[in-house]
């Protein structure tokens, strides 16, 4: 499922950011996941409604 790789790699960054040093995200890393964030938000929308 394309989702859960794209909440994979949103729970790899947050990781990141919580966890190490220093953290570099670039407009590379984070600007194809914005292009996935309405599909996301689509998918767990009804959940969130039940």
């Amino acid at each position: 499922m394309k989702l859960n790789r794209y909440y994979g790699r949103l729970f790899e960054l947050r990781q990141n950011g919580d966890y190490d040093d220093w953290v570099m995200v670039s407009a590379g890393d984070v600007m194809p996941l914005f292009n996935q964030m309405e599909d996301y938000f689509n998918a767990i929308e009804p959940l969130i409604i039940r």
